[in-house]
């Protein structure tokens, strides 16, 4: 009885998630944020119900990440040359800690890979 109510709890839990997935893809491609969290590099959530709006200061930023990528510019030489030219990164939006003041190659793969 046990380890029946176990695999029931397991495939309760599957579904549940595979409906949270579907409804953060169904957010995502309807132009809203999926969470209240912070919004991706780039983008700053607006009213209504987190709609993303392109943010004026980061966009920039985001675009020249990509075009020096298809140039062949590897991730950490990217990080490199925003943190030579003071470029804000996603940690110092949180004005409350002091981390996020250095570009890492992980944080420009994070912004490349997020569809």
């Amino acid at each position: 009885m046990e380890t029946l109510s176990g695999a029931l709890s397991e495939e309760e839990q599957s579904v549940r998630r595979a409906r949270h997935q579907a409804g953060m893809r169904g957010r995502i491609a309807s132009g809203r944020h999926h969470a209240a969290a912070v919004p991706p590099y780039g983008y700053k959530a607006g009213p209504p119900d987190y709609a993303l709006e392109v943010d004026p200061v980061e966009a920039p930023w985001v675009r020249f990440m990509f075009e020096k990528r298809v140039e062949g510019y590897g991730t950490s030489r990217i990080a490199a040359e925003l943190n030579s030219r003071n470029v804000p990164t996603p940690g110092s939006r949180r004005a409350a800690t002091r981390s996020g003041t250095t570009w890492y190659s992980r944080t420009v793969i994070r912004i490349l890979e997020n569809p």
